[in-house]
């Protein structure tokens, strides 16, 4: 009964995505307290070279080549269903990049960061958009968007040695939420809030995703997600 009740959610979401209805995955729903752990008793050097000690959810290929779903567990449900749907998103986005690069080996295909970050705006648009659809009657846009603002600044208070990576996987999750609301409340929040880039090039970075929110849109060039990438600086005020 749980694992019907989550292949129709599964369902569901896939349903306001590019990928309803296109071919289904074989993978795996893992739900764990201590998601480091999991995958240290499969791949212990993996676990080690991976930054997974404090991750909500991860897409995951064991040393068999299995295809794994691995959420933490918590009580709160609106977390892990945007866990649960962020994380399934990367497994189409792979699997889709599988096919467009033929190149069967998706760990080697996850070492491209370029398109490790277009996939986690990718993830975070969807899985966001699905939810604020859900509780669209009970969300004040204009609220939202100062929450938005704040956690740019924050993030960019507490860093001290900025690296220009951290800031984009940052920011790419934060415009993947922020397209989603627009999407939403076109009539009442602004396309380009105040505050909200870090510069110039992270507006052009927004304004490349806006144009590039599903796979279609970025598999004939994927080339062009290092372009917009590697000319990134992380310092100046848009």
């Amino acid at each position: 009964a749980v694992k019907q009740s989550i292949e129709d959610l599964f369902e569901s979401f896939l349903g306001i995505t590019e990928y309803a209805n296109v071919y289904s995955v074989d993978f795996r729903i893992m739900f764990t307290k201590d998601i480091y752990n999991t995958v240290l008793q499969d791949d212990p050097e993996y676990a080690r070279r991976k930054n997974i000690e404090t991750a909500y959810g991860l897409y995951y290929i064991s040393r068999t080549g299995e295809q794994w779903l691995i959420i933490k567990e918590n009580n709160n449900y609106v977390e892990v269903l945007h866990n649960l749907f962020h994380e399934l998103i990367h497994i189409y986005d792979f699997n889709k990049l599988v096919l467009c690069m033929n190149e069967s080996d998706i760990r080697k295909l996850q070492d491209n960061i370029f398109f490790v970050l277009w996939s986690e705006f990718h993830a975070e648009y969807y899985s966001y958009k699905y939810l604020v659809q859900l509780g669209k009657d009970n969300i004040n846009p204009t609220q939202v968007v100062s929450e938005f603002q704040k956690k740019l600044k924050d993030f960019m208070s507490k860093q001290s040695r900025i690296e220009v990576q951290d800031v984009a996987d940052f920011c790419v999750r934060q415009y993947g939420q922020y397209l989603a609301l627009y999407d939403c409340f076109m009539e009442d929040v602004s396309k380009y809030p105040s505050h909200f880039f870090v510069n110039e090039k992270f507006l052009a970075l927004y304004d490349y995703l806006c144009e590039h929110k599903t796979f279609e849109s970025i598999k004939r060039n994927i080339g062009e997600l290092e372009n917009i990438f590697k000319s990134l600086e992380p310092h100046g005020d848009a």
